[in-house]
């Protein structure tokens, strides 16, 4: 749901950064939860 003049104006960075939040939204809605900024933990 981007404008128009968005999709015309932003550089490949803001693209990118775009779709992975899509990205990351649907696979929120799919798992049902949000790992998005979550530290992994290393189990020793």
């Amino acid at each position: 749901n981007y404008s128009e003049y968005f999709i015309k104006k932003a550089s490949d960075l803001q693209l990118i950064e775009a779709v992975l939040d899509c990205y990351e939204n649907y696979k929120a809605l799919k798992k049902g939860s949000i790992d998005r900024d979550r530290i992994p933990v290393k189990k020793n």
